[in-house]
This record gives C-alpha cells, sequence and structure tokens, in this order.
C-alpha cells in the first residue's frame, strides 16, 4: 500500500488556524480546497491511495460542501481514511471539530461514499506502493515539526493514533447497521455529539497534574455544540436562500463558533480548554476560510 501524508499550512490571516490537505508516497496531493505544496507533515499511515482517490472526488472535495458540511480538515480526514489517520496536529482542528466533526456534519454521506469506495483496492499510477518498513497507521513522522511547535511525544502520538481508531470505529459500526440510512439521516448530530465524547475522554484522561474531564462537563460540551448546530443551520437556509452572501455566512459562522469556545473555556476550565483545543481561552479562530467561501457559495 502507499503511504498516505497529511500536511498543513499556517493561514496568513490568523494565527490560530491551518489549511491542510494530503499527499501520497509519490508526490500526487490532494488540494482539499487550498493550496497543496509547502505545508508541514503532521500524519502519515499506509492505504490505498486508489481507494482515497475515490473518496475524494469531485476535485478534492470528498463530498464536503465547503462551509456548510465541513473545510478543509474534515476533506483531509475523509481522504486519509482508508490510511487511519487524521490531520488532528492542525492548529485549529478542534475548534473545527466542535463545530463539523472529524469527517463532516453529513455522517450519513460520509459512510454512503466509504461503502460506495470499498471495492476500490490498488494504487494510484502516482502514488507507488511503500518498500521495506513504514510507520504503523496513524503515528505522526518524526519531523512534522516547523519551527513553531513541538513535535508531539511518543506517548502524545500513541494516544491520537487510537483516537482516530475510535473515531473510525464509530462510523465502521454504522457500516453493519442495516437502518444506518434512517437512523442517520434523522440524527447526524448524534454521531458527532457522540465523536465529541470520545475525543474529550480520550483528549483530557487522568493525569499527573490535570484533572480528568467529567460527566457533567461533557453533557455541557455536547450542548454547547448542539447549539452550535442550531445556529450554524440557520445560516446555512439563509445562505442557500440566497439571503447572504459566502462571505458573510462565513463570518457569522466564525463568529458562533468564538461564541462556543468562550463557553466551552467556562465549561472546562482554562487548564482542559487548553488541553483539549490547543488554544487560548478569548481566541478568534477563523475556522471557514470567508474567501474560500466567496468562492463557493457564488
Amino acid at each position: 500500500m502507499a503511504i498516505l501524508r497529511g500536511h498543513a499550512i499556517r493561514l496568513t490571516f490568523t494565527d490560530w488556524a491551518d489549511h491542510t490537505y494530503v499527499t501520497c508516497s509519490g508526490g500526487f496531493a490532494w488540494p482539499c480546497w487550498g493550496r497543496s505544496s509547502g505545508g508541514r507533515r503532521i500524519s502519515s499511515g499506509t492505504g490505498s491511495s486508489a481507494r482515497a482517490n475515490c473518496i475524494s472526488l469531485p476535485n478534492s472535495t470528498a463530498g464536503i460542501i465547503y462551509g456548510v458540511t465541513g473545510v478543509c480538515h474534515q476533506t483531509a480526514n475523509r481522504i486519509l481514511f482508508p490510511a487511519g489517520t487524521t490531520v488532528s496536529d492542525a492548529r485549529g482542528y478542534w475548534a473545527s471539530v466542535l463545530l463539523f466533526g472529524h469527517y463532516g456534519t453529513d455522517g450519513l454521506g460520509f459512510i454512503v461514499r466509504t461503502v460506495a469506495c470499498s471495492g476500490t483496492s490498488g494504487e494510484l499510477p502516482q502514488c507507488p506502493a511503500a518498500t521495506g518498513s513504514s510507520r504503523p497507521s496513524g503515528v505522526p513522522d518524526p519531523d512534522m515539526g516547523d519551527g513553531t511547535r513541538h513535535p508531539k511525544s511518543r506517548r502524545t502520538a500513541r494516544r491520537e493514533a487510537t483516537l482516530a481508531k475510535r473515531i473510525q470505529t464509530l462510523y465502521k459500526r454504522q457500516l453493519s447497521v442495516p437502518t444506518a440510512r434512517s437512523t442517520l439521516a434523522g440524527d447526524n448530530f448524534r454521531l458527532i455529539n457522540s465523536e465529541l465524547q470520545v475525543s474529550l475522554r480520550a483528549r483530557l484522561p487522568r493525569e499527573r497534574g490535570f484533572v480528568p474531564v467529567t460527566s457533567s462537563q461533557i453533557r455541557a460540551m455536547n450542548a454547547i455544540q448542539s447549539e452550535l448546530f442550531v445556529r450554524r443551520e440557520r445560516s446555512v437556509k439563509r445562505l442557500h436562500s440566497r439571503l447572504i452572501s459566502g462571505t458573510e455566512y462565513a463570518s457569522e459562522v466564525n463568529r458562533y463558533v468564538s461564541s462556543s469556545l468562550r463557553a466551552s473555556a467556562r465549561a472546562l476550565g482554562k487548564t482542559n480548554f487548553q488541553r483539549f483545543f490547543e488554544i487560548d481561552p478569548g481566541a478568534d479562530v477563523i475556522v471557514v476560510d470567508p474567501r474560500i467561501a466567496t468562492r463557493a457559495h457564488r
């Protein structure tokens, strides 16, 4: 199998978010709505590049409606699904997860897409199979740092890899549920809420010097996420009705995210908020890039 790698590029207009894209061992790239070169490697795993490409269609968007069902983070995660890894080390990633989940708000759509591509195997001509030893799926490359953040410890990298597998398990379970279509069509939020619960427990465990996340805090975070979804859906309806532009939509949603992050800081406390989101409380995070939203929703 080929090696699939996630990359991140710092956005020029904010200190709290990265653009992400995917490449394979042969250098072929999936842009994921933006640039596809010059970034730092943040994850890697082995998987079928042909299946990744099937999931990526059309045009490296992987079925994501930009700013509505996800952004570049969710797009890259979908393409990396065959490799069992994600772009969770990107700046702003966990804020985008609060808004869109790991794989986008249309859980049903992603499951259907995954099933449709399950029969695709092998490698693209541009992505030769890896030879010799390779790192286990989901374990970041050792040289991912770009001088602005310390590379993750082995312990943290293993934890992130385990989390990625647990999130994938939530989706894989749905593949074997005969009523998945009716179940998820009416309640995509339930799947995203489950993702958040798993993520909070995995990233905020009992450790020396730290207090683990509590059940009441998880319930509070689920409530914050649900309210964020409701507010985003209202803006989506206005966007689809052409009452607001793509630029205005991005501005609204980013304000909602900032408000939800402040509520999250109150719910989790400063220390656990920083541990989970890897940003400072009160930071204005740009999750939806207004430039891309303008092009995507003309």
